[in-house]
């Protein structure tokens, strides 16, 4: 199942030319196609940092997996700050073409937009931490980090609910140790996160945060993003 989850996590990179040098930065997202629209949906802080670079001047390549390089600015249709989610918006073939061999577009089977997760309920996410980044002389790489975890608090007015992570109740999937305690999942914001439902997995969730001191996962509910022609900006 974290498998199916890692499917449909799509890393993002924005940084400048590696001509010129300077810090990489990313998260993850994923690919949304809600009738004949497709669109890509991460944290809206991951955009807005972005956007403050651009706007001090800086010159950045925005990537999503294997699109080349594009300027998300333009393309935004939803932004609630909020909740901390931004959807762009992809046109033609960019979808297809940013999934690749990696990864799935996510259609939903059910009704859109989904429901609200309730407490004890079990989420599959998955994502691209900068933990597990690496820059190479001409490329920037990322390693996925897949988890399953239960719901632990309600879904709040500002349109957020929370997974306590028990760290021993994680595995390793490939045999590597797992990251100590400590560690910074920054990156994994923008992840998609799944409700584990009766043969349906359910997107109903991005991750927003990560707090390493009280192992907690914050995520922005997709409750109520209906993504209809009025809602777009």
């Amino acid at each position: 199942m974290v498998r199916l989850a890692l499917r449909y996590a799509v890393p993002i990179i924005y940084a400048p030319p590696l001509s010129v040098g300077g810090d990489p930065n990313g998260g993850t997202g994923c690919i949304v196609e809600l009738g004949a629209r497709s669109f890509f949906a991460t944290s809206s802080h991951i955009y807005e940092a972005y956007e403050k670079r651009v706007r001090d001047g800086e010159r950045l390549n925005w990537q999503i997996r294997a699109l080349p390089p594009l300027d998300p600015i333009p393309r935004v249709v939803f932004k609630d700050v909020g909740r901390d989610v931004v959807f762009l918006e992809l046109f033609g073939s960019e979808a297809r073409t940013a999934c690749g061999d990696y990864s799935w577009a996510y259609s939903p089977a059910t009704a859109w937009p989904p429901r609200e997760p309730q407490i004890g309920e079990l989420l599959l996410i998955s994502g691209y931490p900068k933990v597990l980044r690496m820059v190479e002389a001409r490329s920037i790489k990322a390693g996925p980090c897949s988890a399953m975890f239960r719901v632990t608090t309600g879904v709040n007015g500002s349109g957020c609910f929370a997974s306590q992570v028990e760290r021993n109740d994680l595995v390793s999937f490939d045999d590597q140790e797992l990251p100590p305690p400590e560690t910074d999942f920054g990156g994994w914001s923008g992840s998609p996160v799944f409700l584990v439902e009766n043969l349906v997995y359910t997107l109903v969730g991005i991750v927003t945060e990560y707090s390493a001191s009280s192992n907690v996962l914050f995520i922005s509910s997709l409750s109520g993003i209906e993504m209809t022609r009025n809602q777009c900006l």
